[in-house]
């Protein structure tokens, strides 16, 4: 059976509505394991690891960039092309329709697995934080159905979920 299942842009073609999920489990016995696997609260389990790992937290971090890389690398030249252009319009031209066109920029460059901007989490740190090590600031685990879907889509690497 599919396990996972990438959403087909050319199947949603008159949807200009970006959604930043680009994998799905398919397969309800492996959906309803994981879900199993977050309501015996290993979610949180996960997040505490992660807190205390500073070397799987860079891996999550990566994950997270990875992902985001690899949706705009999905995109046409020309989406990529019309994304950036209407973002650059005079502030004049500054209107709903170009704010929508700008958040959705934003998502889909720096929204890692199951939504999470990840950008934004390390441009809030502060400025004596960051001397530290920024890998203690981590991105909270939502969904481990997302993460496990990316984990399976790629050929090597995919979520760092798996190394938790």
């Amino acid at each position: 059976p599919l396990l996972v299942q990438i959403v087909n842009k050319e199947e949603n073609k008159h949807n200009q509505t970006p959604f930043p999920t680009m994998y799905w489990l398919t397969c309800h016995h492996v959906s309803k394991a994981i879900s199993e696997i977050e309501r015996n609260g290993y979610v949180r389990k996960f997040q505490s690891r992660l807190e205390d790992d500073a070397s799987l937290a860079k891996e999550w971090w990566q994950c997270h960039e990875d992902y985001a890389a690899e949706r705009w690398g999905l995109l046409s030249d020309s989406d990529r092309e019309w994304l950036l252009s209407t973002n650059q319009l005079d502030e004049e031209d500054n209107n709903s329709e170009q704010r929508k066109v700008e958040s959705m920029l934003e998502m889909i460059q720096y929204s890692g697995v199951a939504g999470t901007d990840h950008r934004r989490l390390r441009d809030n740190i502060d400025e004596d934080d960051k001397n530290e090590d920024s890998s203690l600031y981590v991105p909270s685990v939502k969904c481990l159905h997302s993460h496990y879907a990316h984990y399976r889509s790629q050929k090597e690497g995919g979520s760092a979920v798996i190394n938790i």
